[in-house]
């Protein structure tokens, strides 16, 4: 009769072991299902949240650098221009030096020329002394003055040639002092612009720089989150839990 009841409780410890089990597998499954959505819901709010942050750090930094480019693409073209000008005015101040070099020239010629007509005057006046002290004839003391004469008249034509001249060399060489002046202004801009061009072009590589470090960081932090969570709720866990 023990026999009978102790195999009766038995099966009655049975029955309610297996009821238990079929009820820590019907939980044990909806513990299993309600974790991986729990891991999917916290995975897509946390890589919601990082592509939100990063689109937004993104936009404002693809910003930066557009203005940056712009402004880099500006003083690129602002150089450019500077440059034209500056071979234009180095072309200028090359044909002025040719101009002057040819002026000296041909006043150096006129000298010249004025230095041979004075002789020549000088010594036509000499005959012209000697002739009226030999008392010789009118007529070929009035032909030796006329060629004074016109000697004279070419002579202050030279004089006047020649001081014009000298006015055209001291405006060219005035003009050519400005276009000294403009092109050391040319020089310092240019220079000032090589160096914002230099500083935009670092700064531009730094922004790069950090938004790709920042992407990197904050897809490695995203990726440790969602591994955190998946720690938390995963169905071995869940399991232990259930056992305990």
């Amino acid at each position: 009769m023990k026999i009978v009841e102790q195999v009766e409780e038995v099966e009655q410890q049975l029955s309610r072991m297996n009821k238990e089990n079929e009820w820590l597998q019907i939980k044990l499954e909806a513990s299993r299902a309600a974790g991986i959505e729990s891991v999917k819901s916290a995975s897509c709010i946390i890589q919601d949240d990082y592509n939100r942050r990063y689109e937004d750090f993104k936009k404002r930094h693809e910003e930066v650098i557009r203005r940056m480019k712009a402004r880099k693409l500006e003083h690129e073209e602002t150089l450019n221009q500077n440059m034209d000008n500056l071979s234009r005015m180095n072309i200028a101040l090359q044909g002025k030096y040719n101009q002057i070099e040819e002026l000296e020239k041909r006043v150096q010629r006129m000298g010249e020329e004025k230095k041979t007509l004075k002789e020549k005057q000088r010594l036509l006046k000499g005959k012209l002394q000697q002739m009226m002290s030999k008392a010789e004839d009118t007529n070929s003391c009035v032909v030796v003055q006329t060629e004074i004469s016109t000697l004279q008249e070419q002579i202050s034509h030279l004089e006047n040639v020649i001081h014009s001249q000298h006015q055209n060399l001291h405006a060219l060489i005035h003009q050519i002092e400005d276009l000294n002046n403009e092109l050391r202004l040319q020089d310092e801009n240019i220079e000032s612009l090589k160096e914002k061009i230099g500083t935009l072009q670092a700064k531009n590589e730094e922004l790069k720089d950090k938004v790709q470090f920042w992407s990197s960081q904050s897809k490695s932090t995203a990726s440790k989150a969602v591994s955190a969570k998946l720690d938390v709720a995963t169905p071995y866990t869940m399991i232990t839990r259930l056992r305990k």
